[in-house]
């Protein structure tokens, strides 16, 4: 055991609220699959999310190609930065941490990445995050007034459920157009077939003389 600076992410958001995770490892991920340093099972957080890799004067924070992103101060996180105490680490709209450094504090000494020092639930060990590709000095991130995290999408709505109704007056007319053609082919082979003396009344109503055949 020795004295030295201890650094701590406390949850501010998300499951575990208040949970305070020791940052012992010089690389240390978080993400969901059980590899990482703190392990966050959600299907929002990605299988390697986030690494804080510590320094001897303080600690840098990078996004590792997460697909919901990583938030610093409600900033998006493009590019490796440094953390100064109390920053807000946020991941994707689920979870937040607030980076915080305690001096003079016993801790156990720095062990070899890969050892989880968190978890908030279980997930199967996939292979291990690829190391970062920056270079010193880190440039401080810009101060910025707090911003709420990213919200998550909306869902889509069914596509029934959308779909307006057909109104009823479009069936009373299909059906009404489906009677008058039936009765107009009832009549049209009626004529078809009617007998001589049906025709000879048809022609005397209209004074036409019959035809001869």
């Amino acid at each position: 055991m020795e004295n030295q600076t201890r650094r701590l992410l406390v949850v501010t958001e998300g499951p575990n609220q208040g949970q305070a995770y020791v940052l012992q490892d010089m690389v240390c991920t978080i993400g969901r699959t059980a590899d990482n340093t703190i392990v966050i099972d959600n299907p929002r957080i990605s299988r390697h999310h986030t690494q804080i890799r510590l320094l001897p004067d303080g600690a840098v924070v990078e996004d590792m190609g997460s697909t919901n992103g990583t938030w610093l101060n409600g900033r998006a996180l493009t590019s490796p930065q440094r953390l100064k105490p109390g920053d807000i680490i946020g991941l994707a709209d689920y979870v937040a941490f607030r980076y915080e450094v305690e001096a003079g504090l016993p801790t156990v000494k720095l062990t070899p990445p890969g050892t989880p020092t968190g978890v908030m639930t279980d997930y199967d060990a996939l292979m291990p995050p690829p190391p970062p590709a920056y270079e010193e000095p880190y440039p401080a991130y810009p101060e910025s007034a707090a911003a709420p995290l990213p919200q998550p999408a909306p869902t889509l709505q069914a596509v029934g459920a959308t779909r307006p109704r057909r109104s009823q007056r479009v069936y009373i007319v299909i059906a009404i157009l489906l009677i008058l053609i039936c009765l107009c082919a009832a009549v049209a082979v009626y004529l078809w077939f009617a007998p001589v003396e049906f025709w000879q009344k048809v022609f005397e109503i209209f004074n036409i003389p019959m035809p001869v055949l």
